[in-house]
């Protein structure tokens, strides 16, 4: 049995019809769809398509020039938002010129997308095939003006959520897992906020097993998670977390092997914080607070690099490359001014020498301090303490289990 309900907004006389000028066309096929539509206002158009069994669709629009149709990223069955086998829709629209594109198919797959505000544009595209994508969950929450937020997911239960709060806002969450292996994507899930003005906001991921956060609060953030790779076996079991609070701030992870893990948190205004993890077992943790602060992290060429940088203060500015397996580099930086650079094994050096089991700490205490920390080779172990103002400290260690200690301060 198939259900349509129009409200009785929609079922007014002809004249009153005729000066809302409402549109809407429900086709179902199949059976026990229920099909809920509620239009108040002008020039709203709902096109939605239900297939196959039981589809669920409520959809409410209320203002003017708002659109329920396919998604962008589906060119058949123009115009209609398509449903298919076991999907839901549950669709709020208020507001004026408010667009969904919503194409679902075969099975449980669900959408749940609140728009209120004007101009907002939403995309969710959510497909099975072959019987291998299974339990996808997608939601967006737009409130404000100007907002965009597309979903697509191609895996096995992944589930996304898109959360913007104010104008201006770009989010884009894609997990494809499907064409790396037959059960790429299992237990993805994604989840972005944005409240303020203008952020942007995009997650990447293709394997098994990731988990993605995007979090900025304030004006003009950029926040980016790319777990993929072009590996047959894909990126897996990473975790990426961006947290920014203040405005203008950048905060970028990438990640291409299995197990990593990945945390930029950044306070502040203007910082940037990138993390690149290009092989497996890593882990990248880093936290700014304060202004114009940079903060750049490579780990790659084999397993298990752990890099930490804290910096406090403003203008300051940390790069970490480890280059081989199980270095650690940790940086402490409170003050302003502050420069690091530290290179356990470099890929860009001639020869491109490796480091293996080495350990650099920087504590810094101070301001406009620098200090370079270079190790190649096996089992170093660097420590630098700078207390005060305007040091300067170079460590060179080659070969192997060398030792250097460096203390300085104005006393």
């Amino acid at each position: 049995m198939k259900k349509m309900y129009l409200s009785a907004a929609a079922l007014m006389c002809g004249a009153v019809m005729f000066a809302q000028n409402n549109e809407s066309t429900v086709n179902q096929t199949g059976s026990n769809h229920d099909a809920t539509i509620n239009q108040v206002g002008q020039s709203n158009l709902s096109n939605l398509k239900q297939e196959v069994n039981a589809n669920l669709a409520t959809v409410n629009q209320e203002g003017n020039g708002n659109i329920l149709e396919n998604s962008k990223l589906q060119t058949s069955d123009a115009p209609y938002a398509r449903q298919r086998q076991k999907s839901v829709l549950e669709l709020d629209q208020i507001g004026d010129g408010n667009t969904l594109g919503l194409f679902q198919r075969r099975q449980k797959n669900k959408a749940y997308v609140l728009q209120e505000g004007n101009d907002n544009s939403a995309d969710v595209w959510q497909r099975a095939q072959n019987g291998f994508v299974l339990g996808n969950e997608a939601f967006i929450d737009q409130v404000g003006d100007n907002n965009t937020g597309d979903i697509y997911q191609k895996g096995d239960l992944n589930v996304a959520d898109i959360d913007q709060s104010g104008d201006g806002n770009t989010a884009s969450i894609t997990q494809d897992g499907f064409n790396v292996a037959p059960d790429g994507g299992i237990d993805n899930y994604a989840t972005t906020e944005q409240e303020g003005d203008n952020n942007e906001s995009t997650t990447t991921q293709e394997g098994n097993s990731n988990a993605a956060i995007n979090e900025s609060f304030g004006d003009g953030n950029v926040a980016d998670i790319d777990q993929t790779s072009s590996l047959a076996s894909g990126a897996n079991d990473n975790y990426s977390n961006n947290s920014q609070d203040g405005n203008d701030n950048t905060a970028k992870s990438i990640q291409r092997g299995n197990f990593n893990f990945s945390q930029n948190f950044q306070n502040g205004n203007d910082n940037y914080a990138r993390s690149r993890q290009l092989s497996s077992g890593n882990s990248s943790d880093n936290y700014q607070e304060g202004n114009d602060n940079r903060i750049e992290v490579r780990q790659f060429g084999a397993d298990g690099n752990l890099s930490s940088v804290l910096q406090i203060g403003d203008d300051n500015s940390s790069d970490v490359e480890q280059f081989g397996d199980g270095n650690n580099s940790d940086i402490d930086s409170n003050g302003n001014g502050n420069i690091n650079d530290v290179r356990q094994g470099y890929q860009d050096a001639i020869g491109a020498p490796m480091s293996s089991g080495s350990f650099s700490t920087i504590l810094q205490n101070g301001d406009f301090n620098r200090s370079n920390v270079t190790q190649y080779g096996t089992g170093h172990t660097s420590t630098v303490t700078q207390t005060g103002t305007y040091h300067m400290s170079t460590v060179l260690q080659v070969g192997t289990t060398n030792i250097s200690t460096v203390t300085q301060s104005n006393n």
